[in-house]
């Protein structure tokens, strides 16, 4: 048996020595980094998210571990915000949460990262850059900042992009 809902949670009242405070929850069942080994998310979780409901988070954090079950389970227990962040999704795929009701907001971080104008490109149905995953966390300022702009990109001609579904809203940036 593993932790039980109550052994995660930590003494908030040191935390808000008596004063209302906002406070939001990044959570990941299921992640496999570091060698963690969750048997029991299933039963975990709902009862964390239960246990939370009463501290009135900003919003829950969510990060999709790729249980479709557990995330709607979570999503229905969830009184406050649910940002989801499903790694390595289109943005189809996270819209289609916010459709859905799954996500009250979506992450958007690399994409958002490969295309500084994002904004104005999913308003206008433009095509996406892709971003280049072998330039994330180290080197240098390659795949941080140069980027094109879509202005850029259509003077210059290229023609390296995909193209979102035409009837995008913004999502949160």
């Amino acid at each position: 048996m593993g932790l039980t809902a109550h052994q995660a949670l930590f003494d908030y009242s040191k935390l808000t020595a008596g004063q209302r405070v906002l406070i939001s929850l990044r959570i990941s069942p299921g992640n496999p980094y570091s060698d963690i080994a969750e048997r029991d998310t299933r039963d975990l979780y709902p009862a964390l998210v239960t246990a939370l409901a009463p501290l009135s988070l900003a919003y829950l954090h969510l990060i999709h571990g790729g249980d479709e079950e557990l995330l709607r389970r979570l999503r229905q227990q969830s009184p406050t915000a649910l940002f989801l962040n499903r790694a390595g999704a289109d943005i189809d795929t996270r819209v289609a949460d916010l459709d859905a009701g799954l996500a009250d907001v979506i992450t958007v971080g690399t994409t958002a990262l490969a295309n500084p104008d994002l904004p104005t490109r999913l308003r206008s149905g433009a095509p996406l850059n892709q971003a280049d995953p072998a330039t994330f966390y180290g080197g240098d300022h390659r795949g941080y900042t140069d980027y094109p702009t879509l202005a850029a990109a259509t003077a210059s001609g290229a023609n390296t992009m995909r193209r979102p579904r035409d009837h995008l809203r913004t999502p949160a940036c």
